[in-house]
């Protein structure tokens, strides 16, 4: 067999591995959602953003649109999270007394009265920043500014996503 049949061969094995890993991920994971209910029957929490976050018999829901369902949404309970206490702050980001959320996913360690959101990926407390659900380690929240192209920086350090990525200057980092 030629090598480019091995090679093809392969990658398809490593394909269809990918799929089910995602398949079972999607199943016992993020699968906490109502395939058949109407968005209709959901209240948007705050009309002066766009946001995807709802409100319905008194618990509070992340909506997204999906391909993955027979609804084109993707409705998916925040657990555990007092309405009356609960703020978005952006499309994905929102706080409740006891801790940020990213989507429908508490972001552990967050100090809700500092919380604030950066972006719709990046959010901030007093101690840390974050990327969706992430601790970004060593980003000073003080100095730290998203660049884009899944750059950032601080005072100290430049980072792709969350991870320190160049010995560079912060000051002088540019993209382009």
């Amino acid at each position: 067999m030629n090598f480019i049949i091995k090679v093809a061969i392969i990658l398809l094995a490593l394909g269809i591995v990918s799929a089910i890993i995602y398949g079972l991920i999607y199943y016992f994971i993020w699968n906490n959602h109502t395939d058949d209910e109407p968005i209709e029957n959901y209240e948007i929490i705050n009309k002066t953003i766009i946001e995807n976050f709802y409100t319905k018999d008194n618990k509070v829901y992340f909506i997204t649109k999906t391909l993955t369902t027979k609804n084109p949404y993707l409705i998916q309970e925040i657990k555990n999270i007092d309405i009356k206490e609960f703020k978005p702050l952006s499309t994905n980001i929102g706080v409740s007394k006891e801790t940020g959320i990213y989507r429908n996913i508490p972001i552990k360690g967050t100090d809700p009265e500092t919380f604030k959101a950066i972006n719709e990926e990046y959010s901030k407390d007093k101690n840390n920043v974050y990327f969706r659900t992430q601790r970004i380690n060593e980003a000073d929240p003080e100095t730290f500014k998203v660049l884009g192209k899944g750059y950032s920086k601080d005072k100290n350090n430049i980072y792709l996503i969350d991870k320190i990525v160049t010995e560079e200057n912060p000051e002088t980092f540019n993209i382009n």
